[in-house]
């Protein structure tokens, strides 16, 4: 069941502040129609989808249906709509200030807080809460379908999926259930992106100080000593330890890009306890 909220053309926009669930008044510096609302994909745990939607500054009845992704696992997509691709950005000032380059220059512009628990996005059983990349898929393209139900003037637009970070697992995962569903709608999807995308642990966590050295970052006694730590971080891997493994990558992380400069200082890669 899908849940419309205010339809805003111009004037002002409210934000909720979290925690204290503040309501700010803000000029609004993009003259373009935008929906935002919940959308619920699971009506037996109560699973609800927030999303916000910014129509084309150009020409919104022929350009494509973009929905963005951000990654964490569990970073809100309103991360992107305010500080990176959307129509106004906040950046230190006291009113959002208009952007130039913000997607919705050439497309409708649809954020979508998912897996339910990110951003806004809630359950009321936590039952709910998904834990593999199917589930997650396939509650986004049940998303997809009703937003078409509720607002059928996007339902015949080109449909790319384009995402960052832990998106990585998100974009490919929905355009595989997209692709592979009988709906009338998927013949929309026209294409995926995925940048800066988290795609697989094993591979990215080995190449980072492989890159950093070939490209001038780091010196190799650094390099080697997060090749050393990346030994534990595969073993953890491998095991299905992910918890642990998370720390013990993130450590080697850390090590490659703060342990090491040019300057002839010695440093050392420390692991935290």
């Amino acid at each position: 069941m899908a849940k419309k909220m205010s339809r805003f053309v111009g004037t002002t926009i409210l934000l909720v502040l979290l925690p204290a669930l503040a309501l700010c008044s803000y000029p609004w510096p993009d003259n373009v129609t935008q929906h935002k609302g919940y959308i619920e994909v699971n009506k037996t745990h109560g699973v609800n989808l927030f999303y916000w939607f910014f129509e084309s500054r150009s020409n919104p009845a022929s350009d494509p249906l973009v929905v963005w992704l951000t990654g964490g696992p569990g970073c809100s997509s309103e991360l992107a709509l305010l500080t990176e691709n959307g129509p106004f950005l906040i950046n230190g000032t006291a009113d959002p200030v208009y952007n130039p380059y913000g997607w919705n220059a050439v497309s409708n512009l649809l954020y979508v807080d998912q897996p339910a628990g990110t951003g806004f996005s809630y359950v009321t059983n936590p039952l709910g809460y998904e834990t593999n990349e199917r589930q997650i898929a396939t509650e986004l393209w049940d998303f997809i379908r009703q937003f078409y139900q509720l607002y059928p003037k996007y339902s015949t637009l080109d449909l790319y999926i384009f995402g960052e970070s832990y998106a990585g697992h998100y974009v490919p995962a929905t355009g595989q259930v997209i692709v592979e569903s009988n709906s009338i709608y998927a013949k929309n999807l026209k294409g995926i992106g995925i940048g800066n995308g988290w795609v697989d642990p094993l591979l990215q966590y080995a190449d980072y100080s492989k890159y950093m050295l070939m490209e001038g970052l780091i010196d190799q006694s650094t390099a080697d000593a997060a090749a050393d730590l990346y030994t534990g971080c595969k073993d953890l891997i491998d095991l299905g330890l992910y918890g642990p493994a998370f720390f013990e990558c993130q450590v080697r992380e850390f090590c490659t890009w703060s342990c090491g400069d040019k300057s002839g200082t010695k440093h050392q890669c420390v692991r935290y306890p």
